[in-house]
């Protein structure tokens, strides 16, 4: 099952610790983050890591390496000391190579023929 935007802007603001685990988001945080993800997206992007058409349709399977991304490129909105902005950007960065694995080839659903030699 696809997870949705709002998801996401929830597991963002719990990675950068702008609200506790299950707590609301605050409608300021909840708004920096939405308004950063359409750059954030297009820039992996252009840059061959992933794509993402519809944000409200996040594949499971990239969803927490795009939390982690999206983390560590707003971590100097949201005031974080360095060791953490640090920790976020590893996170990112292992993120980001685990989205390039996941985009290799799609799946096409049509069955291989098998050849003997």
């Amino acid at each position: 099952m696809p997870l949705t935007s709002a998801n996401l802007v929830q597991q963002i603001a719990e990675a950068l610790g702008a609200v506790g685990d299950g707590q609301p988001v605050e409608a300021e945080d909840a708004k920096k983050i939405r308004d950063a993800l359409p750059g954030i997206v297009a820039d992996l992007e252009v840059r061959g890591v992933g794509t993402f058409p519809n944000l409200d349709a996040v594949p499971p399977e990239a969803f927490d390496y795009l939390v982690d991304i999206a983390a560590s490129r707003l971590s100097s909105k949201f005031g974080l000391p360095q060791d953490e902005i640090v920790t976020l950007a590893s996170k990112a960065q292992a993120g980001e190579q685990r989205l390039r694995q996941h985009r290799t080839l799609p799946y096409s659903g049509a069955p291989t023929r098998t050849v003997y030699f």
